[in-house]
């Protein structure tokens, strides 16, 4: 499944289509389309600090990992240097969160939640959390029905 995200990651496609986002060490999101050109990106991606690839709803990951829920949306977020992807919020919907590579460590209800390579975590709808990686974390974060 890595080599299939890493596609993701370098999609002209996506790229294109501004689905491909850097959240910077403050939190805040940047198209990637915004800030570099196509050529540059394929070079340079795996120097940002956090990466989000929006629409992943087309593909079928979910299936891969045995997630039988009805999914409303699908991103990857890849952390290449390690620290946290993004700051302290909450979904309006139930989320799965799957880690394809590397580690995570998810600040939810008072607690850190240690989540592994192969491993998944749902936050519930509504719930405040945060989420620090280790280096080179892949992960996949998908919106369900209830």
């Amino acid at each position: 499944m890595i080599d299939s995200l890493y596609n993701e990651v370098t999609s002209y496609d996506r790229f294109i289509d501004y689905q491909i986002q850097i959240i910077d060490k403050d939190g805040n999101d940047h198209f990637a389309k915004d800030l570099v050109s196509f050529d540059k990106w394929i070079n340079v991606w795996q120097s940002y600090p956090n990466i989000k690839v929006e629409g992943l709803d087309d593909r079928n990951y979910h299936t891969q990992l045995e997630f039988d829920r009805r999914i409303n949306s699908n991103h990857m977020f890849v952390n290449n240097i390690g620290g946290f992807s993004f700051k302290k919020h909450k979904d309006d919907t139930n989320v799965y969160l799957h880690v394809v590579k590397g580690k995570k460590f998810v600040h939810m209800n008072d607690k850190i939640i240690t989540v592994s390579e192969g491993q998944g975590i749902h936050i519930p709808k509504g719930t405040y959390h945060k989420v620090d990686s280790e280096k080179d974390t892949w992960a996949l974060s998908m919106g369900y029905y209830e």
